[in-house]
């Protein structure tokens, strides 16, 4: 009976082992070597601002999260704008889901094209081409609008709010006027109550 116990565990842990695949913060990922990238820009500033390559060099599957539990800061190598990522997908938009989250899962020595949803931090600055790579770091805390990009996350990520509307209220919380920001991107009587309800909030 006890021999029959330990084969049922035994089993019961491979099972585990075999269906649990742990999944990992795209950057934790990035700063253990599990994951290699190659980002850059495609003239866009909000939205599916950013595209590029990511790579599996080890020998196991990796899984990442679609939602970045913490935004990250995409550093721009040119005189473009930087970027606040939120999420990860493959290049057609795609991802994997199950009971109880998103993902995306990179097989060994295999390379993936991916765009990520992202929003505009300098207004100022033009639209990152892709001619200009992205470096990922963490979210800097002493950044300006650092805590607003925190409260839009969730609201980015639950579809409550429009990338463009994000990406107006993250300019106007950084200082940027609604005349101003109107110059680039045309806001709508409907958008603009989005907008301040999202400052607000």
């Amino acid at each position: 009976m006890k021999n029959l116990i330990s084969v049922f565990i035994f089993v019961l842990t491979a099972l585990s082992t075999l269906f649990c695949q742990e999944r990992l913060e795209f950057i934790d990922a990035v700063n253990q070597a599990k994951l290699e990238y190659k980002f850059h820009g495609n003239g866009n500033s909000t939205g599916a601002a950013l595209e590029g390559t990511i790579k599996n060099p080890g020998k196991e599957i990796i899984q990442v999260e679609v939602n970045q539990q913490k935004p990250l800061f995409l550093e721009n190598s040119g005189a473009g704008q930087n970027l606040v990522l939120f999420q990860l997908f493959y290049s057609n938009g795609k991802y994997l889901r199950d009971d109880f989250t998103t993902y995306l899962e990179f097989k060994p020595d295999t390379i993936y094209t991916i765009v990520g949803n992202s929003l505009c931090y300098n207004f100022e600055k033009p639209n990152p081409e892709p001619n200009e790579n992205l470096v990922v770091k963490p979210l800097p805390d002493t950044i300006k609008a650092y805590d607003f990009i925190l409260k839009i996350r969730e609201a980015i990520i639950k579809k409550k709010t429009t990338m463009k509307q994000a990406q107006c209220a993250l300019w106007y919380v950084q200082g940027t006027g609604l005349d101003k920001i109107n110059t680039k991107f045309e806001i709508e009587l409907n958008e603009l109550e989005k907008i301040r309800e999202l400052i607000e909030d």
